[in-house]
């Protein structure tokens, strides 16, 4: 059993004998709920579709044209240090 869900079970024992979770235990309860709510099949598929949909739309972007997928592909070279084996470096979107 998860951390979230021990931390929970106590408090949800209280709440069936109608006792209402004060202090920090309204919170342990709170994210105990919002763990069970992401852990939905619907919020999984959900997540899932706008993940999908904001590559789509991220890949769109940076292929709209040569020079900003060029400046894009030059950019993440440079952060992993990659431009020492292409050089000299020609675009990778001519033909």
């Amino acid at each position: 059993m998860s951390i979230v869900e021990s931390d929970a079970t106590p408090i949800y024992e209280k709440l069936l004998l109608g006792e209402i979770p004060q202090s920090k235990d309204r919170g342990k309860f709170a994210r105990f709920i919002g763990t069970m709510y992401a852990r939905s099949p619907g919020m999984i598929r959900m997540f899932a579709e706008a993940r999908g949909k904001g590559l789509g739309i991220f890949a769109a972007m940076m292929t709209a044209s040569p020079e900003i997928f060029d400046k894009a592909i030059e950019g993440t070279e440079e952060e992993l240090g990659l431009l020492a084996f292409l050089s000299p470096r020609t675009s990778l979107t001519s033909s």
